[in-house]
């Protein structure tokens, strides 16, 4: 696939009732769990819980979910704010592309107008997302996305029989 303008091919939106199956998919896919803190399998019933408890209130759950869609609102994957610092203006950030949409752009557009949304809507200055250090188009996608390398903490996900290094990258929203 190849790189092209996204940015109005690509739209972020909150999750939808009918999004459950599509992310029960995503959050189970076992190849990925090594690149997310998380490493135990969601029911339809947790998902479909989380989306339809979700209140909107960001610094109670101090979590964000959207879903980035196509223009004819085909999902390519979900983006999250976490750990949401309103006194100090920052939250981090974690992204999903799923596998037939990745290298097509997706994932920067969707950064970017994550970041442009933590910004304008919620007076979010800083973003920050951990990446295994071995997730070598992750790391990629980050720098490519302005993200700098703010760290590294060695040793700090155990997982496929190792002890791995995760990289903290950075940004600034604009």
């Amino acid at each position: 696939m190849t790189q092209t303008d996204t940015s109005d091919l690509l739209t972020l939106r909150a999750l939808e009732p009918e999004d459950v199956d599509t992310i029960y998919l995503w959050e189970n896919d076992v190849s990925e769990w090594y690149s997310r803190q998380n490493m135990t399998p969601a029911s339809r019933y947790q998902i479909w819980q989380y989306i339809h408890s979700y209140d909107g209130s960001l610094y109670g759950g101090n979590q964000l979910r959207m879903m980035a869609c196509l223009a004819d609102g085909i999902p390519v994957g979900t983006v999250d704010l976490y750990d949401i610092d309103a006194a100090n203006r920052r939250a981090w950030v974690g992204i999903y592309i799923a596998p037939q949409w990745r290298g097509c752009g997706y994932a920067r557009e969707t950064l970017r107008q994550i970041s442009q949304y933590a910004y304008d809507h919620l007076a979010i200055a800083h973003l920050a997302a951990e990446v295994a250090a071995d997730n070598e188009p992750s790391c990629r996608l980050f720098e490519a996305a302005g993200y700098r390398l703010g760290g590294c903490l060695h040793a700090w996900r155990y997982y496929r029989g190792y002890a791995h290094d995760v990289r903290i990258y950075q940004c600034d929203c604009k």
